[in-house]
């Protein structure tokens, strides 16, 4: 019987030390999200596989509640 990998979402992933934990438990990290640019590119470098997301709708829906 095959084995299929548990699968991660990193959400605010930040450089993606939480996704290098669960890749080195034996996971596989899918996607990183964060809404910061600079985590963003760094994640990238550190997980050159891996697919990201930069998440601005996060700060638009925070204005949106605050006017």
């Amino acid at each position: 019987m095959m084995r299929e990998k548990k699968t991660v979402l990193d959400l605010f992933c930040g450089c993606g030390g939480l996704s290098y934990g669960f890749i080195e438990a034996g996971y596989e990290v899918l996607l990183g999200i964060d809404h910061w640019k600079d985590a963003i590119t760094t994640f990238e470098k550190n997980h050159k596989q891996k697919i990201t997301w930069s998440c601005s709708r996060f700060c638009l829906m925070k204005q949106q509640k605050e006017d």
